[in-house]
């Protein structure tokens, strides 16, 4: 028998994250390399159990939180937002659509990652040992412009940092296949309450191939036409409407037998509108990858600036249906 793989939901990266480790309280020092597995071995060795994986809660406003003296009180924390929200859906439906098997979930008590768990998995035991925990998440541009987002939990202390703080990227490798570089702090940063610390991290990743087919015309032509009818049914929540425009095989992540459909709809209004850009949606293109199957480019309105997104359509006998989606990035 497998062994299942318990998924821990704290404040923390994914263990293939670098790590914070400080010489001392005052000045912790980032020194550390990331190499990505092979994405076959990986998933081989996940498909296996027997793992623990740690995940970070899912994207949040960006402000600085008072100290929480209540866990249980949601409203006086910093929680999800609707981007937060979809990636966590995303993170369960990944383990679920690769197969990889899930034990115990465990979560820190901030609301954050509570809910992060509750919508991934469905499950959650909250363990108070969680709510510390050392992290490094880095955005690297191609111009080279990079931004930091750390914690070192012995002080609880948060360093965000970019190029124009002092922050310096070199890329070794920027090619269709594979990045890897260096981020570094030529001299020490400070941190907004005054404590110094310096940058080191080392990196490579594979870089996952475009995806090749047939181009559509700038409405997505019949598979474009069908997502702007599922994304209206989206906004006038219309249940019988939504069901109509999702896929045999996604449908059952949103219709539960054991909710009603008042309960599913409300759920499936609030994972949607957070994993697709409603507001303003204009469908500007897209592949046609088979007779079957379409990917969508898309663009629409999030918090007052336009995301793309990929949107995947798949026909099902004569009808064009959403399957998946996934963000692009900011267009500026």
């Amino acid at each position: 028998m497998k062994h299942l793989i318990a998924v821990t939901m704290a404040a923390l990266a994914l263990a293939t994250l670098p790590a914070l480790s400080a010489q001392a309280q005052e000045q912790p020092t980032f020194n550390t390399k990331v190499v990505s597995p092979q994405a076959v071995e990986l998933l081989t060795m996940l498909k296996e159990g027997g793992y623990v994986i740690y995940f970070r809660h899912g994207s949040t406003p960006d402000y600085r939180e008072p100290k929480v003296e209540d866990f249980a009180d949601c409203p006086k924390q910093r929680n999800l937002n609707s981007i937060g929200r979809y990636q966590a859906f995303l993170i369960g439906e990944g383990f679920r659509n690769l197969g990889i098997p899930v034990g115990e979930v465990f979560s820190s008590p901030y609301c954050r990652c509570v809910d992060t768990a509750r919508l991934a998995f469905g499950k959650y035991v909250i363990l108070d040992e969680l709510r510390d925990g050392n992290y490094v998440l880095l955005w690297i541009a191609a111009d080279g412009s990079v931004r930091i987002n750390a914690t070192y939990s012995k002080t609880m202390t948060q360093y965000l940092n970019d190029t124009a703080g002092g922050l310096k990227a070199e890329l070794k490798t920027n090619s269709a296949s594979k990045i890897e570089g260096r981020v570094y702090s030529p001299a020490p940063l400070k941190t907004m309450g005054g404590a110094t610390y310096t940058v080191d991290v080392t990196f490579s990743a594979d870089v996952i191939p475009a995806q090749t087919g047939t181009a559509l015309p700038a409405g997505g032509g019949d598979p474009g036409k069908a997502l702007l009818t599922f994304l209206a049914a989206i906004t006038k929540k219309d249940w019988t409407g939504i069901k109509a425009g999702l896929s045999p095989k996604t449908l059952p992540r949103y219709d539960h037998s054991y909710d009603t459909p008042a309960e599913n709809l409300a759920s499936a209004v609030d994972i949607l509108s957070a994993r697709l850009t409603v507001a303003k949606a204009k469908v500007t293109g897209g592949l046609l990858v088979s007779p079957a199957v379409a990917v969508i480019e898309m663009e629409g309105e999030r918090f007052g600036t336009t995301w793309l997104s990929l949107v995947r359509m798949v026909k099902t006998g004569t009808v064009w249906q959403f399957e998946d989606s996934a963000p692009v990035g900011m267009i500026r």
